[in-house]
């Protein structure tokens, strides 16, 4: 139910579940609706954790960076 994967994404934070529209009208219509934010929040999610491993690759480079040259100003 609906109800149940709202609560299992919560808990567990995987965005990765879809549920199947049994059902037409208003409900069919909350069922899709819920399943594209769900795929709008993965994609988001993804590209998150892509941006912070970019941003912690750079901070890195620049610690290293930063290190080089310390030390060429102490020679």
């Amino acid at each position: 139910t609906l109800a149940q994967a709202a609560d299992t994404i919560s808990k567990e934070g995987n965005y990765d579940v879809r549920l199947e529209i049994a059902a037409g009208g208003e409900i069919g219509a909350l069922v899709a609706a819920f399943n594209q934010m769900l795929a709008t929040t993965s994609q988001r999610t993804s590209e998150m954790r892509k941006a912070r491993a970019n941003a912690e690759e750079a901070r890195e480079q620049l610690h290293r960076m930063n290190l080089e040259l310390e030390e060429s100003n102490h020679s």
